[in-house]
């Protein structure tokens, strides 16, 4: 599991006065249980991709002092990987998915030599990830935006020992409706048979999409965490905490990023 404490991430302010500091994350407090799938949300510019680039590891340059964050005690060395919203950043187009794979496996393995135990891996891999076979011997370039974010999760996956952590941003942005879900069973699959903690961020999701995370963690503009917990919980914890009526019709997601899209005005 991951949790963090009194998380503040702040960047230099330009045009502000000298040495000024602008938040992007205010004392920020979680938990992400082990072998789940999680899901960061909030409007554009609340921080999730900050967020998820200082729990990974990635930043960590604007973390004040008194910013903690904790890993599972059991776990002696975690590994974690992240996969970039734009999977182009790390594939390069013209090789095959074949290629892309083999290579991957020989930079993530010691001992690489045995080809018919690499076969066998990617082979492995590319089934789990609901993709066809024939899809091998095809360019990235010419594969589907669902399959190619599924191959950019593939290239993480080859190696033999598997991550703790997958640190996804945007699995879904740009996907139609049935590519995005056969995203997130993917990522909600490797936490049952890798024993993997997923974490992604993701955007407004269908029905059908949210019920697949184990927990929501939900940010608004200015930073501040306004949500944390399951996502059939969102509509009663509402209207409890913040004396709402739903409509039956209106998704409880859109009522609660809804709430989150108001800045934050307290400079604290």
């Amino acid at each position: 599991s991951i949790g963090w404490t009194n998380v503040r991430y702040e960047v230099k302010e330009y045009g502000g006065l000298i040495g000024a500091r602008k938040p992007i994350l205010r004392r920020l407090n979680g938990l992400f249980q082990c072998n789940s799938l999680n899901g960061l949300m909030g409007p554009s510019g609340a921080g999730k991709t900050t967020l998820l680039n200082v729990l990974s590891g990635n930043d960590r340059s604007g973390l004040t002092p008194e910013s903690q964050i904790y890993l599972n005690a059991n776990e002696k060395s975690p590994i974690s990987y992240f996969i970039p919203q734009h999977v182009h950043q790390s594939i390069v187009g013209r090789m095959s998915v074949r290629n892309i794979l083999q290579y991957a496996y020989r930079f993530k393995n010691h001992d690489s030599r045995d080809s018919h135990r690499m076969e066998g891996h990617i082979g492995q891999i590319v089934s789990e990830l609901m993709l066809p076979v024939d899809i091998l011997d095809r360019h990235f370039g010419q594969c589907s935006g669902g399959e190619q974010r599924r191959i950019a999760i593939g290239q993480e996956l080859m190696a033999l020992h598997k991550p703790t952590f997958l640190f996804v941003d945007e699995p879904t942005t740009g996907l139609d409706s049935s590519a995005a879900l056969e995203v997130v069973k993917c990522l909600q699959a490797l936490t049952v048979k890798h024993r993997i903690t997923v974490i992604a961020s993701i955007h407004v999701p269908s029905s059908d999409i949210l019920h697949l995370f184990d927990k929501l963690y939900v940010l608004s503009k200015g930073g501040l965490c306004i949500y944390s917990g399951l996502p059939n919980a969102i509509k009663p914890t509402l209207e409890q905490f913040q004396n709402l009526s739903i409509p039956n019709e209106q998704p409880p997601i859109e009522a609660l990023l809804k709430l989150a899209c108001h800045s934050i005005t307290n400079p604290t």
